[in-house]
């Protein structure tokens, strides 16, 4: 059986970042102080969490795996779609054929 480890993908969480900081930034210089520049920053602040929350959950996986292996030397595996450690695949019992 081949490992399939997930990795959350980093590059496009700081491509996020940078593209947040950059309209930010952008809404500083070309929009003038008064309302308007206040409501597009609150309106790109909350465009980014919206899309830091979704690349969360598109990575969970990845990022759970990445966690996994920093607090055990205990490998985990994917089995059938489900997510188990090795040592846990010792106790499962198999229905007999």
């Amino acid at each position: 059986m081949t490992l399939n480890t997930p990795k959350a993908n980093w590059r496009t969480l700081y491509g996020l970042v940078a593209a947040g900081l950059g309209l930010l930034f952008g809404a500083d210089v070309l929009i003038p102080t008064g309302g308007a520049r206040t409501l597009a920053e609150v309106l790109i602040v909350l465009a980014l969490t919206v899309a830091m929350l979704g690349w969360v959950r598109a990575n969970r996986l990845g990022l759970l795996f990445e966690d996994r292996s920093r607090r055990t030397e205990e490998p985990l595996m994917m089995v059938h779609g489900s997510l188990r450690s090795a040592e846990a695949n010792r106790f499962i019992t198999r229905p007999a054929a």
